[in-house]
Order: structure tokens, then sequence, then C-alpha cells
């Protein structure tokens, strides 16, 4: 005997006047009762609404209520604090009361409601993480309460999100396993899918707009995360420059949230009061008309999960410009114009194009219509039908929700019929056979979402796969696994074919290597993410090592965009894929598929890294390769110097191993400042008694080969300048630090204040230098324009290495395989070859003086410590790079020169400003040992 399955929806919100999320709800039961493949009923707090179509509606359905007899005295005390959802965070009551009966599956149409203590499956849709992403943006008490519902989330047996944006940020926000996470678009409510229109003269008079006006449009809450100063001052920018636009007026409709006082403040100064006009809550009736009688529609939002009005504007055929970060892209696409919303001026030009240019603007308002018709309630309820998986049920006394769902199984090889890889691991990497496990368990689970994902994907992408190598066995298994695809290229080709690739728009082109192997999910995830971001030039993903057997092993977890990496090694390989419109300005001179890589790097504007091991490969950088390939990688190298107006030579770091020195010339001759901080100490090591400031200058007087220096010494005012007699050959500026509080970050700025050279290299005095072309070495990185600072090896004095880059561990900057040989290669040559970091230690390193002095030279609320971190996050945040160049070598006797090694005062100044970026860009730290930081794999489950 079977029956339907039951479906439990929270229908709280549908209490609430229609915004997007009561407007989810009700869509979303609507649609599941209309399937008929489920029993529905809607769980309510009571029989009050606010709009009296959704109270007939919900009282149409069958409902349980939830009482304040469900709940114990304490639970009842927290009802009035929890935005008057009663069920917040509560979980159902245990005992049988009308609302605790059984049901197969329990709904939550948003973030307000514990799983069902009853249910076989708890499902759960977040719209959005603007209080996580944007707190700034909201009052403190919304801010709680959303950290506590979205510590919940971890209850629940699926989560929906509305955008891939939201499950970006959900994986990285809350710690949940992307497998759990479905990407299910939102449609548009009825009204929108065949709009009526009243008249022009009728819209505007119930709004209050002039007849004579034409009128630009925002619709959202007026509420600061919205962005609404932005969209007044591109408004204000545009109708200020021309009196061409003295009839335009700007139309704001949505209620008032909260913290608005500047809007006011911003009309009155720049006397908008009579060309803004603000409509309040509008009916629905009138929004189709109000969409599509608007010139255009602005859209500046810092944040959206989905961002609903876009869709809703693009189907009544209005030109959209909105903001080019979060879903929004994913909504528009290439159907509108996409700008930076802290810009006012690019979205003023924007909007000025499409005033101007009716051939673009007529080109969006077809083009929106078209792409908005990929956005359904009919794709939505049917993807989450998949979801809840409601096949009849078999009714049984014995019925256990251990059988709700059967294991599935896996097999071996890789198949169209939904098998994957052989996830046996390669012996040695601590953790992985679980990381293997775990992902064949979410890949089968998955696979029937994903499909229907695809399915449900607006303008999806186009794949063309080309393979360098031999058709011989390799090739073929590099053809089998883009066959066994779920999102199937639309052609595989050798690589003798590149020229001939059609670069459509929305064409993207993989250069994989005969015997390399795509998971059945790469180009799923690349689909994905281009969805997300429409304008990205290369993608790139993590990827392991599958040998003959089919067994994965040896992962290699790449850092985010690296350039300078990108010139040691091809660390992105086969794992890459190119948009075949940028791909195309390079193709006609490719030597081979790291000189594609080079040369897509020097004019990519976007560069995206996929934290997932999608590739498998036969070798790794680590393994020797044929002198073939290493030929025409150097010679791609030696291009590149060319290209960039570089002079040097390339050459392999290891005979026969993919990984290279470029040893550049250095143009002219510029002063180096060496400043030197000193409290002018003797100590003891291993027995002896060392002058640390005096052995420094001396090390660097008698070692280095590079000439054009100064020292800038900072003393304390107890230095004897005969001491460093060795200096006086060069220039020789002292400064007396006097205050009577130590302030290493004050002393260190009082040098620079001092200093007269191009270049500032920061030194500690327990340092001696090894390398003699150290400085060369250091300057010859400054020939690329976007470096800058640099840092290099150094080591104690028994020849392990101190410090050879630093990362972000859980929020906490430390050395990268401290303790190691200082011959150590290091994982895929990581303490061997020229690489990005987030940081590089301040007991060496080389920096441009202006731009020292730009981003403010060393914090002096950091006195002690952290100081070096924060000055690299400052100069990552300007948009260059931080360097480690493993070629510079010296000896530091850490410690020597200071006693205070950590200052918890500092510590927290760190986190105060740098506390927001907790994820290191270069180092993977869910997947990658934390301590010590050496590269080595190890599961590191993080909840943020």
């Amino acid at each position: 005997m079977t029956r339907k399955a039951k479906v439990l929806i929270d229908g709280f919100v549908l209490r609430f006047p229609r915004t997007g999320v009561v407007n989810y709800a009700f869509n979303v039961i609507k649609g599941l009762v209309d399937s008929g493949l489920c029993d529905v009923e809607i769980l309510l707090q009571d029989l009050g609404f606010a709009d009296q179509d959704l109270a007939a509606f919900a009282k149409s359905l069958p409902y349980r209520l939830i009482e304040q007899t469900d709940f114990d005295a304490r639970q009842r005390s927290l009802l009035g604090e929890v935005w008057s959802h009663p069920g917040l965070l509560l979980p159902l009551p245990g005992t049988t009361t009308r609302n605790s009966a059984p049901c197969d599956v329990y709904h939550c149409t948003d973030v307000y409601y514990y799983p069902c203590a009853k249910a076989h499956k708890n499902v759960i849709m977040v719209h959005d993480l603007t209080t996580t992403l944007y707190p700034d943006t909201h009052e403190a008490l919304n801010i709680e309460k959303e950290r506590q519902k979205l510590a919940a989330l971890h209850d629940f047996d699926h989560i929906l999100a509305n955008s891939d944006a939201t499950k970006r940020d959900i994986v990285r926000f809350c710690g949940i396993d992307p497998g759990k996470i479905a990407t299910l678009y939102l449609g548009t409510d009825a009204i929108y899918d065949r709009p009526s229109f009243i008249s022009r003269d009728e819209l505007v008079d119930s709004i209050g707009v002039p007849r004579d006006r034409r009128y630009l449009l925002s619709v959202s809450t007026i509420e600061p995360r919205k962005n609404i100063i932005g969209v007044l001052q591109a408004f204000e920018d545009l109708v200020s420059r021309t009196k061409a636009y003295d009839d335009i007026v700007l139309v704001l409709a949505g209620p008032s949230g909260w913290n608005n006082e500047k809007l006011a403040a911003f009309l009155a100064d720049y006397k908008l009061q009579d060309r803004v006009f603000f409509t309040g809550f509008v009916p629905q009736k009138l929004m189709p008309s109000l969409y599509h009688f608007a010139e255009a529609f602005i859209y500046l939002s810092f944040y959206e999960g989905f961002g609903l009005p876009l869709l809703e504007a693009m189907k009544c055929g209005t030109p959209v410009i909105t903001s080019n970060i979060s879903s929004m892209p994913e909504v528009v696409g290439d159907c509108g114009l996409l700008v930076d919303p802290t810009k006012p001026r690019d979205a003023s030009e924007g909007l000025r194009q499409l005033l101007e240019n009716q051939v673009l603007s007529d080109r969006f308002r077809q083009s929106g219509r078209a792409r908005s018709t990929q956005f359904t309630w009919d794709r939505h309820i049917e993807a989450l039908l998949d979801i809840f998986e409601v096949k009849p049920v078999q009714i049984s006394p014995a019925r256990d929700s251990k059988d709700h769902a059967a294991t599935p199984t896996i097999a071996n090889g890789n198949s169209k019929n939904g098998d994957t890889y052989n996830a046996g691991p390669l012996v040695g990497e601590e953790g992985y056979a679980s990381f293997l496990a775990a992902e064949r368990w979410s890949d089968a689970v998955q696979r029937q979402e994903r499909l229907t994902h695809i399915r449900m994907m607006p303008q999806p992408p186009i794949f063309h796969v080309l393979i360098d190598g031999d058709e011989d066995t390799a090739f073929a298994a590099t053809v089998r696994s883009c066959e066994a695809q779920l999102f199937p290229p639309v052609s595989v080709r050798p690589a003798s074919a590149l020229k001939d690739i059609d670069a459509c728009s929305g064409s993207f082109l993989l250069y994989l290597r005969a015997g390399h192997l795509l998971h059945e999910r790469a180009l799923y995830e690349c689909a994905r993410r281009i969805i997300m971001e429409p304008d990205v030039d290369v993608i790139y993903f993590d990827e392991d090592c599958i040998s003959p057997t089919g067994e994965r092993g040896r992962p290699f977890l790449k850092p985010d965009w690296s350039p300078d990496l990108l010139e040691a090694a091809n660390y992105i390989g086969s794992a890459a894929c190119y948009s075949l419109k940028f791909a195309a300005l390079n193709m006609a001179d490719v030597k081979c598929q790291y000189d594609l890589l080079l040369q897509c790097s020097e004019r990519a504007q976007r560069v995206t890294h996929l934290r997932q091991i999608l590739l498998h490969r036969p070798d790794t950088l680590e393994d020797a390769q044929p002198a073939s390939v290493l030929d025409k990688e150097i010679d791609a190298l030696q291009r590149r110097l060319v290209r960039s107006g570089r002079e040097g030579l390339v050459s392999a770091v290891r005979p026969n191993h993919a990984a290279y020195r470029i040893q550049s010339k250095v143009r002219g001759n510029p002063l180096v400042s060496i400043v030197i901080p000193t409290a002018a100490k003797t100590v003891s090591i291993n027995g002896a008694k060392r002058d640390l400031i005096g052995e420094c200058v001396r090390s660097i007087v008698e070692k280095s080969t590079y000439r054009n220096i100064e020292f800038v010494i900072v003393d304390n005012g107890d230095l004897e300048q005969k001491r460093l007699s060795s200096a006086h050959s060069f220039p020789v500026r002292y400064v007396t630090y006097s205050q009577p509080e130590v302030n290493i970050s004050r002393k260190m700025n009082f040098g620079a204040a001092a200093a007269a050279g191009d270049y500032l290299l920061l030194l500690n005095d327990d340092t001696e230098v090894i390398t003699p072309d150290w400085i060369e070495k250091m300057l010859r990185h400054f020939e690329k324009p976007h470096v800058g600072i640099v840092g290099g090896k150094l080591l104690y004095p028994d020849n392990t290495i101190q410090h050879a880059g630093v990362v972000v561990v859980h929020g906490h900057p430390d050395h990268v395989s401290r303790g190691l040989s200082q011959n150590d290669l290091g994982s895929y040559f990581s303490n061997a070859i020229v690489r990005n970091y987030q940081a590089v230690t301040g007991a060496m390193t080389l920096v441009p003086t202006n731009l020292f002095r730009d981003v403010g030279g060393y914090e002096e609320g950091m006195p002690l410590t952290f100081n070096d971190i924060d000055l690299c996050m400052k100069i990552w945040h300007v948009g260059r790079t931080v360097v480690y160049d493993p070629d510079v070598e010296l000896y530091h006797f850490e410690g020597k020169s200071a006693t205070n090694s950590y200052n918890f005062d500092d510590r927290d100044a760190f986190y105060k400003r740098w506390g927001r970026s907790p994820i290191d860009r270069f180092y993977n730290e869910f997947f990658l040992s934390l301590a010590p930081a050496d590269y080595s794999f190890k599961l590191n489950p993080r909840f943020i």
C-alpha cells in the first residue's frame, strides 16, 4: 500500500507584506500543491495576515498552528525577542501535539526554524548572508539573530541556495559541505510572466511623477546595504554634467528600512528634492508597468542573494545596470551593464550610454526578456521535487528514517552512467582516503541535483577541449574523461586544431595534455562559476595524481592567482578553462600549453581559482619531465621576457624538472637604503660573543656584490659609531630613537623617513648575508610592475629554515616550512622557486620607498609584532604582490635583538584590521597541515 509523501512547509513569512522572501514561500507552496505529487501542509504561527490574498491562500490549504502551549516556560520567554517568529532556533516540541505529527519532508522557506523532529528529510532555503558579509549595514540585534540562525544550518539534510554566489558564501562562512547545498534559481510571480501594462499617464499619476518627465527606476527596501546613496550619486553625476537630462527624474520604489538619515541630507546638499521620488511600497499590480515605462533600471546593491528586482525588470523589457558582484552577474549575464557599485561615476556613464545609445538599449531590452525566460518557478519546483524525492511512500509500521534513501553504489572506472573514478588513495597522504570517500558519497548523492541544475542554467556556456599529445592510449583515456562529463563539451579535438575553433560568445576552451583526466563534474563546476562570473577570463582548479590502476593521491592544492609563481612553474597546467573570446587574442602565436597560460596571464583581467580537485594526472610537477616538454616551456618563458621588456636567462631549478629560475638583469642602478633598527646588543650565540649590528653590517659590506647602497642605522642613542667602521666606505645615516616606549614600528618609520634611496631594504640587525648577489636578486622582481615587496629565505645557524614565506592559518600568521633543511625543496617546489605569499617576514624585505610611504609604512599601533604582516596586507590591498625568492639566503639569529616576541595587544589590533579576511589565498587551510604549515595534506574541518 502506498501514499503520497507528506511535505510540511514553514509558512511563517506569509503573515507579512509581499517581499521577495514572502513571494518565495507563496510560489513554492503553490507550485508543490499544483504538481499533485505530494500532500502539502503549512506550518503557521497564527491566522493573522497583512495581505488578504495570502490569507485566503493559506487558509485554503491544510495547516498546523504553532501555539504557546507547545513551548515550555523557557522557550516562551524568548518569543518576543526573535523577530516575532516563535519557532526561531527552538526545536519542535517532542510531545504529541498537533504540530509534531510526522512528515516525510520539512521545508523551511527562510532561515527561521530548526528541523522538524519527526521529518525524515529536512530542507532549508538560504536567501542571503548579508548580515555576515556586510554587518555595517545592519542593526546589531539582527546581526546576532542571523548568526544564530546560520549556526543551525548543520542540522539540515539539504540546504538550498538561490544562486551560486550564495552557495559559495554558505561554504565559506558556515563551513558547510558543498555537497549538501544545491543551487535553485528563483522565478518571478505570474504577474510578470505575461505582464499587462496600464497606460503611462495612469502609472505616473499614481506614483506622483509629472507626466512630462522620463524616469529612471530603482526598486528595493530603502536601507544602507542597498546602496541607495550610490544610486543617488550616480544620478546626480548624470544630471549635473549636461542639460540634456533636465527631463529625467529618479524613482526609488520600496518601503523604508533603517538608517536613512543621510539620504535627506544628500538630496538637500545637491538640490535634488524635486527630481527624486520615493514611492514607498507599490501595489504589486502596478509593478510591471512601473518597470516597463522606465528608461533604465539601476540596482547598485552591495550584496544580493539573488536580486529578484533585476529579473522582474528584465521580464518587463527594461534595460538594466547593476553591480558586478555577488549574485547579480548570474542573473543579468551579458544582458545588461555591470559596474562597480563603489564607483558612482561608472554607473553614471552606464546610464548615459543607455539613454543615448538606442541600439544598445534595445539590445538589452530584447536579450533581457529572452534571458528572463530561463528563470521560472516551474524549473525551481521540478528541482525541488527531485531533492524531496517525493515518490510514493510504502506504508509500513516498521519504517525508520534510516530507510529513507538507499546508500548509492559507486563502481570503479569512469562512465556516463554515474560511476566515478576509483577513489582509493596512493600511500602517504594522511586523511586523503577519508577525503576521497566523502567525495564519492557527495558525488553520488548530488548527481541528480547537478543534472537538474544543468537543465536550469540560463544561457549555459559552450566548452571545446583540445588534447596535446599523440593519439595513443593516453590520448584515448583523456577523451573518455571528456565524454563522461556531467556537462558535456561540444567538441574534443587534437591540439593542432587550436586555430580552427570558432571563438563565439559564451564559448570556453580547455587545453589538456594526453593522459590527464577530467573529474566528471569538472565542466559542470566551470559552468557554475562562469554563470556567476560571466566576465571571467581564466578559471583553474586543483588536481591530484592517478596511478595506472586508478588509485588517486598526491593532491596538489594550488594557491589562488599567483603571477610570480606562474613564471617559475606551470602550476596551473591542464587544469584551466579559458574564455575563447579572450584566448583567441593569443592563439595565433601559441607554442604549447604553458605558452598559452603565460600569454593569457598578460592580458587577463579576471582569473578565478576553484578550490576543488577536478583533474587527475599521471605525473606531477615533482616528477621528471621529457626534454621536449622542458625545451618548449623554457622557450615560452624566454618569449615572456621579451614581451615584458626584460633581459635574462631561464634555467631549470633542478635538472629534468619543470621548475624554473629566471635570472633577469636589473635596469639602471637604483640607490638602495638599508634600514637597520638596533638595540646595539652584544649577545652569546653557540658560546661565542657576537656584536649583532657590527657583524650584520660587516657581512653586507664584505659579501654583497651590489654597491649602490646606503646604511640608515636607527639606534637608541647608545650606539658607538666606531663599531660600524666597516660601513664607512658607504653613506651612513644615523637616526636616534629617543622615545621611552619600545615601538619597533615607529623606529622603522623614523629610518624610512631619513632614507634617500629608491628602495628600502628593511633588515633586522640579527642577520648575516649568505648570497652575494642578494640585493640584485630582489631588485630584479621590480622589473615587473605588479610586484610590491620581496622577501627571501632565512636560515637558523644550524642551516634549517626559519622563514620561507608567511601564511595565515585560522587567521594567525605563521612561517611555512619552519625547521626543514636548507635544501628541502618543499611540496611541489614550494621552498625552491619564486612564489607569492600573503606576507613575508619583516626581518628582511625590499620595498619601493614611494610604495612604503604611500601605504603608511609600519603601523605604529602594532609596536612589537604583526607590523610586518600588516605592511604586506596593505600592499596587497593596493593591488601589488608579495614575492618570496628562495635564491636570496641570509642567516637569522631570531630573537637575539628583541625580547618581546609576541604581544596580545598587537594581535588584537591586527585582527581588528584584517579579521574580515580570514582565508589565506595561497594556502588551503581546509586540507593542508596547520601545525606545522608544510603543505602536507591533512583534513582540517573549519567552521567560521
